[in-house]
């Protein structure tokens, strides 16, 4: 993301020292900082999951390199100290996460007091995802509650059947809903938000982390929003 956006400079204001960036394909926001690329897949295999459909955007720069692998079903920061980041960001990711909120927790967790989360995630009154219905904050809290990582067949289900638009979703019905179930790639959005629901996210984490919201913006058809570790 360029630092001359808005939420691009807030970013490059915020994020210094040594940190993290999830899923930044071919895309990083542009930091003065140390930053190491995490994913599920190094680039090779991501550039073969991208060559289709609407993936194909992301091949027109090169992918960043990964150095922190995540692996299912987790996706955590297994191998990483808590308190040793100054930050963690992520664009378009939670969405894909088994888990939300326990990935932003874990998050959290690596980085030190006084440390930074900055997250951009799509408002889905600008996506495809438009026509589907905000996922309920609570139940992100339940699925965190009950250590709850599956992929259910019917959220699955609604991806192929109310994605407006989308490449890889147009006449595909139950088959694709059941392989997305059962192989589970990160490439669909089995959450959506709006800011309404992001607001109550943040809400939902306040519960478990202490912090304190030093950003919130409505931008490019996304949410911005940055916490800073008490």
């Amino acid at each position: 993301m360029a630092r001359t956006s808005t939420d691009g400079f807030k970013a490059f204001n915020l994020l210094k020292g040594n940190g993290i960036e999830i899923g930044a394909l071919s895309n990083p926001f542009d930091l003065d900082a140390n930053v190491l690329y995490a994913d599920t897949v190094p680039p090779d295999v991501m550039a073969e999951q991208l060559k289709n459909n609407e993936g194909k955007v992301y091949l027109e720069r090169k992918l960043v390199d990964v150095s922190i692998l995540l692996e299912a079903p987790f996706y955590n920061f297994k191998n990483i100290e808590s308190n040793t980041l100054d930050f963690c960001t992520s664009s378009n990711v939670i969405e894909h996460h088994p888990n939300p909120v326990y990935f932003l927790l874990e998050q959290f967790r690596v980085i030190k007091p006084g440390g930074h989360v900055y997250v951009k995630i799509p408002n889905k009154e600008f996506t495809y995802d438009r026509s589907r219905i905000s996922t309920p904050i609570s139940y992100l809290e339940k699925k965190f509650i009950e250590f709850d990582f599956s992929d259910e067949y019917m959220r699955a289900l609604d991806i192929v059947k109310n994605s407006v638009g989308h490449l890889d979703y147009i006449g595909q019905g139950e088959e694709m809903a059941t392989s997305i179930t059962k192989n589970r790639d990160g490439h669909h959005h089995f959450f959506v938000f709006d800011p309404e629901s992001t607001y109550d996210m943040i809400s939902v984490l306040k519960k478990y982390q202490s912090f304190r919201v030093v950003f919130f913006n409505l931008e490019d058809g996304n949410v911005h929003f940055a916490m800073q570790k008490k």
